[in-house]
């Protein structure tokens, strides 16, 4: 093989290697705009005029907002379902998350889910069987 073929080959990998990132690399960020394109709340919100004071961060595609919700409700799940943040099916094991804030996460469709948190600690109970008293902060997190 020439020393030219063998410089033409490794420029043609180096050519093909660097299209592939820039393809992917766009491929995330569209789908990243995507996601957020549902979204209801794409910025910082409080709610309610409740007696509890309750945080949740939703974070989905590396953008996150910060709800503070005002409410009287008893739950988290009740809470979020007062503001219209939250739907999902009711199964034996509670609510299953399918949309937070306008954002889908269906694991049967898209293989994504969403991880409930408080304070960073991964939450044995949903959204609605968890209690509030007021104070709390609580996050959500679309995760594959």
């Amino acid at each position: 093989m020439s020393k030219t073929t063998k410089l033409l080959s490794l420029f043609l990998c180096t050519v093909l290697m660097l299209s592939i990132f820039i393809a992917c690399n766009k491929d995330e960020a569209q789908n990243t705009d995507d996601v957020w394109a549902t979204a209801i709340y794409k910025e910082d919100t409080m709610m309610g005029g409740g007696d509890k004071a309750v945080t949740v961060v939703v974070t989905a595609a590396e953008k996150s907002v910060t709800f503070t919700l005002n409410t009287n409700a008893d739950s988290l799940g009740d809470a979020l379902t007062e503001f219209g943040l939250i739907k999902g099916d009711v199964g034996e094991f509670g609510l299953y998350l399918k949309e937070v804030n306008g954002i889908p996460a269906d694991y049967d469709k898209d293989g994504y889910y969403w991880g409930f948190y408080q304070n960073g600690e991964y939450m044995m109970t949903g959204v609605d069987g968890t209690k509030i008293k007021g104070g709390e902060q609580f996050e959500l997190i679309r995760t594959k």
